[in-house]
């Protein structure tokens, strides 16, 4: 049986499955909210690139999309979309109880697989490192979980976005889409502080490119303002947050301006691992980092810890897979049902 496993989020699809060569992984941007429709499409283009699987194990966030009344509706037609593309291949769903669900049982008990893909992943890493009290950090583009692992399973106090917010285990900050303006009120910059512009100027993926963490793209036009991803068009954004532009700032300006948002990102990451690292009995002996945004998770990493184990999981599966791992993990959580 050749497994397809997909994470479909409002921002990318992540799947994963293993063919002659090995894993297979891949990072497909869409924005579903602005799309919906064309989610079958889209799935079928990935299904059919990895050639024709016999079974689809599914995980989502995207039903949260503002372009559904309901998560319930949003959930609803995820699952259409994939029943539509994977043209009667078998289907599993995994829920936050811990086990797969059938479509049927999905459709009949969507809250218990909305926003999964967490739990999917957090099982994994769990049972792969279970000897360990570890927190496990994944920062994605939009969002960070904060997830408790020990003795082979994840330790958490919420299974809904609602808890999870609660909790501090779910954090709406990621290393892309977050804008800034949502990152902090108030910013250091030449000597004084600065308020921030309460609107979407810019976001953390202009941070990263001008703070060299991720590369330019001039193909990219996803931003806030429409122009590219490229160092002066990142520039030009970072500067409008506090009512600059390059008449006048220089580039090395807004890099210092950059610097103090991913500092206040850093800063406010570190906060909640700490809170939610209190939950053990005992100090963590591990974290474990996954992502695209692991650049800012490492800047988080308390100083105060140099005893903390830290164990980048792109060393551990490889870069792709680590920016997959909710997908990676539903392979992996499939063939230990099997074996």
């Amino acid at each position: 049986m050749t497994d397809l496993a997909l994470d479909i989020g409002g921002a990318n699809i992540k799947a994963a499955w293993r063919n002659r060569s090995g894993l297979v992984t891949r990072n497909v941007p869409f924005a579903l909210w602005a799309a919906p429709d064309e989610l079958p499409g889209r799935l079928r283009s990935i299904i059919d690139h990895a050639a024709q699987p016999s079974r689809i194990l599914l995980t989502m966030t995207a039903e949260l999309c503002d372009c559904f009344e309901t998560k319930r509706d949003g959930v609803c037609h995820v699952l259409s979309s994939v029943t539509d593309a994977a043209r009667g291949c078998d289907m599993r769903v995994w829920s936050t109880e811990g086990r797969w669900y059938s479509h049927d049982t999905a459709r009949d008990d969507t809250l218990k697989i909305a926003a999964a893909n967490w739990h999917a992943a957090g099982t994994y890493l769990a049972r792969r490192f279970e000897d360990m009290r570890a927190v496990w950090l994944d920062v994605g583009s939009t969002t960070t979980d904060i997830i408790l692992l020990a003795d082979g399973a994840v330790r958490v106090t919420g299974l809904t976005d609602t808890d999870r917010l609660a909790s501090g285990e779910l954090l709406y900050q990621g290393g892309s889409r977050t804008p800034l303006m949502a990152v902090a009120q108030r910013v250091p910059f030449g000597g004084r502080d600065s308020l921030v512009m309460a609107e979407r100027f810019a976001d953390m993926r202009d941070v990263a490119v001008l703070l060299g963490h991720t590369g330019e793209l001039e193909e990219e036009i996803d931003t806030c303002d429409g122009r590219p991803l490229s160092r002066r068009c990142c520039a030009a954004r970072v500067a409008r947050t506090i009512g600059g532009d390059l008449d006048t700032m220089t580039e090395a300006h807004t890099i210092e301006l950059a610097a103090a948002f991913a500092r206040a990102a850093a800063d406010r990451l570190h906060d909640a691992v700490d809170r939610v690292a209190q939950r053990f009995d005992a100090p963590p002996q591990t974290l474990l980092l996954s992502g695209s945004g692991t650049w800012l998770a490492r800047m988080a990493i308390p100083a105060e810890r140099s005893n903390l184990r830290v164990i980048d999981l792109a060393d551990e599966l490889g870069a792709d897979a680590s920016a997959a791992v909710c997908a990676v993990a539903l392979l992996e959580l499939a063939e230990a049902m099997v074996r």
